[in-house]
């Protein structure tokens, strides 16, 4: 679910691409540090929300 938006970004830039012959829509530039934070912060929620004491449960679907 996460890969999504990310997938349906590139069949949009895909097909302008095709339909068009430009390539109207760029990639977006993602730095290493944020890559980095961003995966980190999944890998937290990831191990929080399986710890079963009170504030953490609220993570938990």
């Amino acid at each position: 679910m996460i890969a999504l938006p990310c997938v349906g970004y590139y069949l949009l830039k895909t097909y302008l691409l095709i339909v068009t012959g430009k390539d109207i829509l760029p990639f977006p530039e993602i730095s290493l540090k944020t890559a980095g934070t961003v995966s980190f912060l999944i890998l937290l929620y990831a191990v929080l929300r399986n710890i079963p004491v009170y504030p953490f449960t609220i993570l938990a679907p």
